[in-house]
């Protein structure tokens, strides 16, 4: 199980920083971004850290209230939906890191066209594979506890990529009024 749970974590973590990329990108006019968007990244994988915390919270806390046989029958379900989602998860974060090794070939033609052919489309088709994965993971759980924990998982992992763009266009509007406060 705390395997299960580092992977998700891992995930998490990751989707985070593809997260920051996505809300940094197109909004800095520097030719040399590579800090810029190492900073995107860390914004990311930070809200993501802070709402899957905040996740585990709202689990281990409805786990607190229930009895024993409940609790064991619940973190069985739990741990093969996570397994599901994971592995469903696991498949997109690696499509998109071969996308991401592709980059790191230096050709301006090769990075134009990941950014083109590969991230507009995955960053589209984001929320359909969340969605696949959670359904994917429900269809294993039988309690309605479990029901409740596994679309309250869904329902963060749908809004974290939200919650960092507003959260990274809202600093940048703060650096820029400082700035030009100057």
């Amino acid at each position: 199980m705390i395997l299960l749970l580092m992977s998700l974590y891992s995930l998490a973590v990751l989707d985070g920083a593809f997260s920051g990329i996505c809300a940094a990108s197109g909004r800095n006019a520097l030719i040399r971004k590579r800090k810029y968007y190492l900073r995107a990244m860390g914004f990311g994988s930070l809200c993501n850290t802070v709402v899957s915390v905040a996740g585990l919270l709202i689990i281990v806390i409805s786990f607190v209230f229930m009895s024993a046989t409940t609790r064991s029958q619940l973190l069985i379900e739990l741990g093969e939906a996570g397994t599901r989602i994971a592995i469903i998860l696991g498949f997109y974060a690696g499509f998109v890191l071969a996308f991401f090794a592709l980059r790191a070939i230096p050709s301006v033609d090769i990075r134009s066209a990941t950014s083109i052919v590969a991230f507009g489309p995955l960053s589209l088709f984001r929320p359909v594979v969340i969605l696949f994965a959670i359904g994917y993971g429900v269809a294993y759980v039988s309690t309605g506890s479990g029901l409740m924990i596994v679309l309250l998982v869904g329902t963060i992992m749908l809004t974290a990529r939200r919650l960092v763009d507003h959260s990274w266009q809202n600093r940048l509007a703060i650096s820029l009024q400082s700035s030009s406060e100057r």
